[in-house]
């Protein structure tokens, strides 16, 4: 078994939201044995085994479990582990109406095992989340609802693509990195295209294909995602926040807003500022 660092976050102790991860641990190396636990107040939990593990399901025999991740639904009873060797894993509890919406749309499967041979992909997101934990004192609803969008998104292109997520050209990333550096200025498709070195077509069909959604929207995103960060800072107007992000007309700012995040500026400044 690789000699790998366990990293832990507690966070059960914070008010409840609408996605709060209570623990996180990455690379937890347990004794031989099993674990049973959960129950109906137990949050959701998701968990990938990188070593030789078995999991019990609904009085079923055991399944290997070894490079497979489940994510246990809330309130259910969990069984797994290795009786005869030491096995390493990672998991998350987690809980929120959020949360909820984001496994509904996904249509990802509970308490199941999914053998996707994604360590690398699961690896990255339970990273991305302890990284924002732990370098935030208070849980951004719009960073964490993202990653945990972007990973269930990734999870289904997994399976649809039997196991493994298909590598994101570094052209398309390039562009991407163009995009979060550049939220102010006009988005062009053509000057994407460009910088991609393809055609329009070629350049947005190659980006729906790996992001599961157009350019525009995907830039769309982004644009709203950081206007909800800035409508944090109660120094800074929802006119400010909606320029710094490229929009020159507070009404449409505020109908896109209100479209892609469920509530106005000032609604969500009152919630999370």
């Amino acid at each position: 078994m690789k000699n790998t660092q366990y990293l832990f976050i507690d966070r059960s102790k914070q008010p409840p939201s609408e996605i709060s991860v209570e623990q996180l641990g990455i690379h937890e190396r347990m004794p031989p044995g099993t674990v049973r636990h959960g129950g109906d107040r137990f949050p959701v939990l998701f968990m990938f085994f990188h070593s030789p593990a078995q999991v019990w399901l609904a009085g079923a025999d055991p399944a290997p479990a070894e490079q497979c991740l489940i994510i246990w639904d809330r309130g259910a009873w969990h069984h797994y582990g290795n009786e005869v060797q030491e096995w390493d894993h990672s998991w998350m509890m987690i809980h929120g109406d959020r949360l909820a919406h984001l496994l509904a749309a996904t249509a990802t499967p509970l308490s199941t095992l999914l053998k996707l041979q994604a360590e690398s992909l699961c690896l990255r997101y339970f990273r991305l989340l302890y990284d924002e934990l732990q370098q935030h004192g208070n849980e951004d609803q719009v960073m964490l609802e993202g990653i945990l969008h972007l990973w269930l998104h990734e999870l289904v292109r997994a399976r649809a693509h039997g196991g493994a997520a298909p590598e994101v050209p570094a052209r398309l990333m390039e562009v991407c990195r163009h995009m979060e550096n550049n939220l102010r200025q006009p988005m062009s498709l053509a000057d994407w295209a460009h910088r991609a070195k393809l055609s329009v077509s070629q350049f947005s069909a190659l980006f729906q294909r790996h992001y599961g959604c157009s350019p525009m929207r995907y830039a769309a995103n982004l644009r709203l995602q950081r206007s909800a960060r800035l409508l944090l800072d109660p120094n800074i107007s929802i006119k400010e926040a909606a320029a710094a992000v490229g929009f020159t007309d507070s009404l449409y700012f505020s109908r896109q807003f209100r479209r892609r995040l469920g509530c106005s500026p000032s609604a969500w400044r009152r919630r999370y500022g």
